[in-house]
C-alpha cells in the first residue's frame, strides 16, 4: 500500500514539474563555432523526457529479465538437490528392505543429482559397495569420505574396518 502511495505520489509530482514547464517556456539558445541555434525549452524537456523513460523501460526490462533467469536458475539447483536427497532415503530405505538393484540405482541418482555435496552420495555408495562387495571401489570412497570434514570419522572407520579384514592390523591401528 505504501508503495503505491509513494508511485502515485512522484506521478503527481512530475505532472506538476511537466504542466509548470509548458506554461513558463522561455528560449534556450547555444553557440557552436559561430552558429547560434535556439530553440523552446518545452522541445528540450520532451528529449529529455523521452531519453529519461527509454532508459528506465530499458533498465526495467533488463532487470526483469535477469531475476527471471536467475529464478529459473535457483528453482532447478533446488528441484535437483531435492532429487538427490530424495533418491539418498530411496536408497537407504531399499539397503533397509534388502533391495540392492534399487539401492544401486537410488545411488547412482543421488551421485549426479547431489554433485556439489557429496557426502551423502559417499555414504550411500560405501553402503552399496560393501553389500556388492567390491572393496576396491570402497576403499577410494572411505578415502574420498576422509577428504570430507563431515564424512571424515566414516571414511576412517570404514578403512578400519577394511584392514581388519584383511587383517592388515598395524594399518588399521594406524
Amino acid at each position: 500500500m505504501k508503495k503505491l502511495i509513494f508511485i502515485i505520489l512522484q506521478i503527481i509530482i512530475i505532472l506538476y514539474f511537466v504542466v509548470f514547464l509548458s506554461n513558463n517556456s522561455f528560449i534556450i539558445s547555444f553557440e557552436i563555432n559561430d552558429f547560434i541555434f535556439s530553440t523552446s525549452s518545452n522541445y528540450i524537456f520532451i528529449v529529455f523526457i523521452i531519453f529519461f523513460l527509454i532508459v528506465f523501460l530499458t533498465q526495467s526490462l533488463y532487470f526483469k529479465s535477469k531475476f527471471s533467469v536467475l529464478k529459473f536458475i535457483t528453482l532447478k539447483q533446488l528441484k535437483k538437490k531435492e532429487k538427490g536427497y530424495s533418491s539418498f532415503v530411496n536408497g537407504m530405505l531399499a539397503l533397509a528392505n534388502k533391495d540392492y538393484k534399487k539401492a544401486i540405482q537410488q545411488s547412482n541418482n543421488a551421485s549426479s543429482y547431489l554433485k556439489d555435496n557429496p557426502s551423502l552420495s559417499l555414504l550411500l555408495k560405501s553402503e552399496v559397495f560393501k553389500i556388492e562387495k567390491k572393496y576396491i571401489e570402497l576403499n577410494l570412497v572411505y578415502e574420498e569420505m576422509i577428504k570430507s570434514e563431515s564424512t571424515k570419522n566414516l571414511g576412517f572407520r570404514g578403512l578400519m574396518e577394511q584392514y581388519l579384514r584383511s587383517q592388515d592390523y598395524h594399518h588399521a591401528f594406524i
